[in-house]
């Protein structure tokens, strides 16, 4: 599983489409809590995982709509969570 910090969104969803096809209507990101200990880095604000994360890890799925949408502050700005990307 990849994970990416919260700015590259857009790029990791363009990516993923290019990377295995597909549409980016149909790219999902769940937003995830994992302990820093399940992490590797591989670059800048991307990470994966090192174990199996349980869906009970998942804190909400993004879908293109939320994506697409303009940014506006909600409040969490100085909040630190992972999101990964899943395609169907």
């Amino acid at each position: 599983m990849w994970l990416h910090t919260p700015t590259p969104t857009a790029w990791a969803t363009v990516h993923t489409v290019e990377r295995h096809g597909g549409r980016v209507e149909g790219v999902v990101i769940h937003e995830v809590e994992v302990p820093r200990g399940w992490l590797r880095r591989n670059r800048k604000r991307l990470w994966y995982s090192t174990e199996d994360v349980p869906p009970g890890r998942i804190r909400r799925v993004i879908d293109f709509a939320e994506v697409a949408a303009s940014p506006v502050d909600d409040g969490q700005s100085g909040t630190e969570r992972a999101v990964m990307l899943a395609a169907d």
